[in-house]
Parts: C-alpha cells; sequence; structure tokens
C-alpha cells in the first residue's frame, strides 16, 4: 500500500552517468551504486560504455555479449582495411563528396523493417549532432561545409512521408537504403515485397522517368496529345538522386552490433575529412544552459537577464498559464 520508502528504494536504485556527484547530491546514492561513463563521451556514442547495463537489463547477457562482438567485428574490419577500402571510409567518402563536390544539402536514410523503428532518430542525432559545426577542430578557421541534414524512417511507411521531395524536388538529395536479405520473421512473401520497395525506390531515383516517356506512355493508354504532354510533366521523375544499399545478411544481435559500429566510425571519418571535431555538441549546450536560466524564470515569473523574444514568451504564459 504505502510502498517500500525511499530508503529501501535507494538501495535499488543504480545511477551510468557521467556527474557521480550529481547522482550523489540529488538521490543520495553510494558510491558503490554509481556506474562512472566518460564525460568526454556524448551520449550518441556511448551505447557502448556503462550506459550499456539498459540492455543487459532489458535483453540479457547473451543479446548484449553478441552486439559487441558484431561491433567488435565492424572494429577490427575498421583498424586493419585502408580507409578507403574499408565500409565506414567508403561511406564517409560518398558522404563528403556528395556534399561539397556535388553539393548535395540532404541525406535521406531509408530502413526496411518495422524492427528498425526507433534506429531513425538515433541515426539523426548521431549524424547531425556530430557533424553539423561550422568551425575547425582547433577552433581557428571557419567550415564552409559541413555534414548533411539527415531524414530517416522506416519504409514502406516512410515512402509516403517524404519520399516524394527525394524523387520530384528542385534541390536533388543522396539516399542511404538500409535492408535485410533473409527475413527475421516467417512472413517471406511480406519480406521479398519489402525488399521489391526498397529496390523499386532505389531504381526510381536514379533512373527517373522523363517527361517523353510518360507522355508516349499516356497517348498509347487513350490520352490525348495535348492532355498527355501537361501530365506527362507533371508525373516525371529526373533521377540522377544515388543511393547506397547496406545490405545485412541477417538481423542479429551480432549483425545489429556491426551496423551501429559502421555508422558510428563512418561518422568520425566524415569529421576529419570535414576537419571538425565530431564528438562535441556545443550548440546543444548553449540551449540547454539558457534551458536552466529560463526554468527559473517561469517558477519566479521574472525574466530580468533573458532576451527580449525569450522575456515576451515567458510574459505570454504568465497571463495564460491560470
Amino acid at each position: 500500500g504505502d510502498g517500500i520508502g525511499a530508503d529501501k528504494a535507494r538501495t535499488r536504485l543504480v545511477a551510468l552517468t557521467a556527474n557521480a556527484e550529481l547522482a550523489l547530491q540529488r538521490f543520495g546514492l553510494p558510491a558503490g551504486q554509481i556506474f562512472r561513463s566518460l564525460p568526454e563521451i556524448g551520449g550518441r556514442f556511448s551505447l557502448w560504455s556503462t550506459h550499456g547495463m539498459v540492455l543487459l537489463l532489458a535483453f540479457g547477457r547473451e543479446a548484449v555479449t553478441q552486439l559487441h562482438a558484431g561491433a567488435h567485428a565492424m572494429d577490427t574490419h575498421f583498424l586493419n582495411t585502408p580507409l578507403e577500402s574499408s565500409a565506414p571510409g567508403l561511406m564517409a567518402g560518398l558522404s563528403h563528396a556528395y556534399r561539397v563536390r556535388f553539393g548535395l544539402p540532404l541525406l535521406s536514410i531509408g530502413l526496411y523493417g518495422d524492427a528498425f523503428s526507433r534506429m531513425p532518430l538515433y541515426l539523426q542525432q548521431l549524424l547531425m549532432e556530430s557533424l553539423g559545426k561550422s568551425t575547425s577542430a582547433d577552433g581557428m578557421q571557419p567550415v564552409h561545409v559541413s555534414g548533411p541534414a539527415v531524414i530517416s524512417g522506416v519504409g514502406t511507411p516512410v515512402q509516403h512521408t517524404y519520399f516524394q521531395l527525394l524523387h520530384q524536388a528542385a534541390v536533388p538529395v543522396f539516399h542511404e537504403i538500409v535492408a535485410v536479405a533473409h527475413p527475421w520473421h516467417k512472413h517471406l512473401r511480406e519480406h521479398l515485397a519489402l525488399l521489391a520497395n526498397a529496390l523499386g525506390q532505389a531504381d526510381a531515383l536514379w533512373n527517373g522517368k522523363d517527361a517523353s516517356s510518360w507522355q508516349v506512355e499516356l497517348i498509347a493508354q487513350g490520352m490525348s496529345p495535348e492532355a498527355a504532354a501537361r501530365a506527362a510533366h507533371h508525373r516525371a521523375c529526373p533521377g540522377g538522386r544515388p543511393s547506397t544499399f547496406i545490405w545485412m545478411e541477417q538481423l542479429t544481435p551480432y549483425h545489429l552490433g556491426a551496423l551501429l559500429a559502421l555508422y558510428e566510425h563512418r561518422t568520425v571519418v566524415e569529421g576529419w575529412l570535414y576537419g571538425i571535431n565530431p564528438f562535441d555538441q556545443w550548440g546543444v549546450e548553449l540551449g540547454k544552459t539558457l534551458a536552466t536560466k529560463i526554468e527559473n524564470a517561469l517558477l519566479s515569473q521574472n525574466a530580468q537577464g533573458l532576451s527580449a523574444e525569450t522575456a515576451a514568451s515567458i510574459d505570454y504564459l504568465r497571463a495564460h498559464s491560470g
């Protein structure tokens, strides 16, 4: 009825943090219940640190052991293969070339399988928080081109969220597709349909279909030449949007670990190519620092020292918060 009480509850808590002092102050946890991580490891790279204990509790030792084994295999590949021949090096080099040589501002990552439902936000954070910089790693030079904006989703639903933009928008994009060769379930027919969609979208993005081809087809279907000419221009897809396939043989903890490590290494290499530090996130930190000040202002109803724009919002909230 009344629970176990704060003292007993505290004995069942552990903290996974880079700020042991805060864990002690806020929760009163003793040192033996605090698992420290290195402060220089950002959250997006922390899966292999003490924060991975969450996975251990959720999925068990065997799954996490296999996850780490897959990541280690990718680490070994990256260390022992010439950079220009390694999978992370090739992916980073392509992305860098698309940004710098061809000026493509937007990267799409389509993940084909509902099992990837949590990955789009992870990949967006990994790539944009690491590569969204405008100053060189030594802090001395401006960087005029850095990582792309990233949009991501799970296929086939993602095809109806933003793929229209990929096919026909005035600004071309580049695309990555993650797909699994062997189904991780018993529905082979549905899995083949899923793969057919991944391949079909990539084919359409690269090869397109011009207006003249559409016009001939529409006339053959009985449309008048004038109507066909108008309709053909609406349907035309220019093509020339490159796609990179990342094929996974199976979807297992081992293969997932290798995929995650692949994207981590690719991100770091791409940061090297731009000459930036992929491990910090000072823009995010500035917003978090201001959020603390704004929270205090909301509690005290005193916006002194804040920008005029933020103070105006606080005034609005004060007037409408009841």
